[in-house]
């Protein structure tokens, strides 16, 4: 069984999984609270569902980017929770491949070949990365990331697109602000999902298809054993 946890945006999503299927899952809005919300709230996931933390073999943690105090907080709590039980693995996973599982379903439906997944900076800007959808060609996983996480105003994305050689291939967006990808990129398609932030749910369906898949969870690039943050840039600190 599996628990999930993801608060590197303004969102806390927590999920309990067992068998790649979903028993129960919680989202609550994050304002300045995330340190006093996530241990009750933990907390009441096991009680309100009759669960036991000793049913569990894994804590998945989203790892970032995005919010330096949502990733700070969470993955100290997951520390917290593994260094009181020895018998629970650990597994540290890129909300950017997270969110492009999540409208992994979507792209194969438009025969789209990219997915380019964005998490937004709170600085005007977005963490943004490229993946190939992978089931055409390889049927060990579905996708993969081509480039390293970036940072991208998306005033710039053509640039960004003819970077990558991207510029007559068809992609799918998903993520913050991808409505506003510009019309006259003729092959784009922008996700229909109503939530575009990764969630606990996807972080969960992802670390358990590369648990059952692989033995080497760091092979695909953005799962890994240890539970460390996603940090593309330094924290912006108010004077």
């Amino acid at each position: 069984m599996f628990l999930s946890i993801e608060g590197s945006t303004n969102y806390l999503s927590l999920a309990i999984s067992k068998k790649n299927l979903i028993i129960c899952n919680k989202t609550l809005n994050i304002e300045n609270d995330l340190p006093e919300i996530i241990i009750p709230a933990i907390s009441n996931l096991f009680k309100d569902n009759s669960i036991s933390i000793n049913e569990l073999s894994t804590i998945a943690v989203g790892c970032g980017p995005g919010s330096f105090t949502g990733i700070r907080v969470v993955i100290a709590l997951a520390k917290g929770i593994l260094n009181s039980n020895y018998n629970l693995q650990s597994l540290g996973v890129n909300g950017l491949a997270a969110l492009t599982m999540s409208v992994l379903e979507e792209a194969i439906s438009y025969n789209v070949e990219y997915i380019i997944s964005m998490i937004d900076t709170k600085r005007g800007d977005n963490f943004i990365q490229l993946f190939r959808v992978n089931y055409k060609y390889d049927k060990s996983f579905p996708f993969f990331p081509l480039n390293e996480i970036e940072v991208l105003d998306l005033k710039n994305i053509n640039d960004y697109l003819i970077k990558n050689k991207l510029e007559d291939k068809c992609i799918l967006f998903v993520g913050h602000r991808s409505s506003e990808i510009n019309s006259n990129i003729i092959t784009r398609k922008i996700s229909k999902n109503t939530f575009q932030k990764p969630d606990a749910i996807w972080i969960s369906k992802l670390a358990s298809y590369l648990t059952n898949k692989f033995e080497n969870k760091n092979y695909i690039g953005f799962i890994f054993k240890e539970v460390e943050p996603i940090y593309i840039r330094t924290a912006e600190i108010n004077n």
